[in-house]
Parts: structure tokens; C-alpha cells; sequence
């Protein structure tokens, strides 16, 4: 496995070695909440695509829309209407996926 600083040579090794150990403690500090971040992020990627596979084709067929748009106005509602209800509800999903509180 490459050691993340190899892409800057071989010095790179020796160059860091001579840094304060403060240094270096707040340089690994800095990397490990990346990685925290990254691991929230990649956390929060997988529910949303679980969410994408909660309603297989299999079990909800698309509907007939001529015939949904037609039981609709009979009944005075809309395609429209019931479409950006249905947007609203996933994007406040993934909304709230996303601004779940990160503890760093």
C-alpha cells in the first residue's frame, strides 16, 4: 500500500521528521477528522441510496398516467399537485439525511 506522502518524493520522509512533534500531533489530528468526514459522508451517501432502492419496479409498477390523470381531475386534483408533494417529501428526506449533526 502507498504511504500518502510518497507522492512527494523520497525526501518527503526526512523533510517531515524534522518537524515539532506539536506539528505533526495537529497534522494527524487534522487527517483523522478527514476521515471522520468522509466515513459521515459515506454513511450518509448509503441511506439515501437505500432509500433510492426502497421502491423497486417489481413492487410498484409505473402507473397508466392517462388513467391517473383522468381519476385525478375527476376527483379535483392534479398530476402536478400530487408529483411536487411526492418531490417535497423525498428532498426533506434527503435534507434531513444530510444535516444530521456531524460529532467533530
Amino acid at each position: 500500500m502507498e504511504k500518502d506522502y510518497e507522492q512527494f518524493g523520497p525526501e518527503w520522509e526526512k523533510e517531515i521528521s524534522k518537524l515539532p512533534k506539536k506539528v505533526l500531533i495537529s497534522m494527524l489530528k487534522a487527517k483523522a477528522i478527514k476521515i471522520l468526514e468522509l466515513e459521515e459522508l459515506e454513511s450518509k451517501l448509503k441511506k439515501i441510496d437505500d432509500w433510492c432502492s426502497a421502491y423497486p419496479f417489481e413492487a410498484y409498477p409505473e402507473p397508466d398516467f392517462r388513467q391517473v390523470i383522468k381519476v385525478l381531475k375527476d376527483n379535483g386534483m392534479t398530476l402536478g399537485a400530487i408529483s411536487a408533494s411526492n418531490f417535497r417529501h423525498v428532498l426533506d428526506g434527503v435534507k434531513a439525511i444530510i444535516d444530521e449533526d456531524i460529532p467533530f
